[in-house]
């Protein structure tokens, strides 16, 4: 099934997307990364047990080290997205009222309900909030999930939560060499295999009540929709429009396929609260 032609992405919120993950990219090749020694009984509880490595393993974040990633990431927020420039520095002059060795690790657990209460007493604007903790983790996530990329089982997994942080996907693709699908991880940027016609929302794998439709134009990008659970994944199929070079900034530009899956009714529970205006 088509759909009619997409909203084209303004050139300059590409353009902010790029800046931004080029900054999380040099911040976290300064960091440190984790030095962790796993165990078998750790590989037992993440390859049969079914457990993400960040529930098995700590990822500690240095407060410091933290509060100058956070602060490093509010500055740019508010220098390239002027319209959010005020509260962006209305959130700035709580940082002595932030404890960044809790605030770190609710972030890492993206707990909304934490991250909403704390931003309600400082009197901040929540939505921004969860945005400035969201992005100033990632350079950390990631580090992590570099480290543990060799004690993954691409073949053994093939669950719907990334095999790191446990988050679910925002979007996926096909493989050019061989048509599996791999997922794509906005927290921490793991990627993953996953069963090529099954819902990655709730694991619906009965193929008639699963389509997709494509937007006219666009063969190469695909929204999946399951009538199950009502949930979706934007996939981009490589046979059609060859190498995918930056999935993650393709999640982005991609953002018109959210848009029209929404409107039909259906939804991701990973959609990122992206800074549009």
């Amino acid at each position: 099934m088509s759909k009619n032609p997409p909203v084209v992405m303004p050139v300059e919120l590409i353009e902010f997307y790029q800046a931004l993950i080029k900054l999380q990219t040099e911040i976290g090749e300064l960091l440190v990364k984790p030095q962790w020694q796993i165990d078998e009984a750790q590989a037992f509880q993440h390859q049969y047990q079914g457990k993400p490595w960040l529930e098995i393993v700590h990822l500690g974040i240095e407060p410091p080290v933290f509060a100058r990633v956070w602060r490093q990431m509010a500055e740019f927020l508010a220098e390239q997205r002027p319209p959010v420039r005020e509260e962006i520095e209305r959130i700035l002059a709580t940082q002595n009222e932030l404890d960044f060795g809790e605030l770190a690790t609710r972030a890492v657990q993206q707990d909304e309900g934490y991250l909403a209460g704390k931003a309600a007493r400082l009197g901040v604007n929540s939505s921004l909030f969860f945005l400035l903790a969201e992005h100033a983790v990632r350079p950390f996530m990631r580090g992590a999930a570099l480290v543990l990329a060799p004690y993954i089982d691409q073949e053994r997994w093939l669950k719907d939560v990334c095999p790191v942080c446990g988050k679910k996907a925002s979007i996926s693709k096909l493989r050019e060499e061989d048509g599996k699908r791999v997922m794509f991880c906005p927290h921490c940027s793991t990627e993953w295999l996953y069963r090529h016609l099954a819902c990655p929302q709730c694991g619906n794998d009965d193929h008639q009540s699963i389509r997709f439709f494509t937007v006219e134009g666009y063969d190469a990008h695909q929204v999946y929709v399951c009538e199950k659970c009502k949930g979706y994944i934007k996939t981009y199929d490589e046979k059609k429009g060859g190498p995918l070079n930056n999935i993650e900034l393709e999640d982005v530009k991609t953002i018109y396929l959210d848009m029209l899956a929404e409107r039909e009714g259906y939804v991701n529970d990973s959609l990122q609260k992206k800074l549009l205006h």
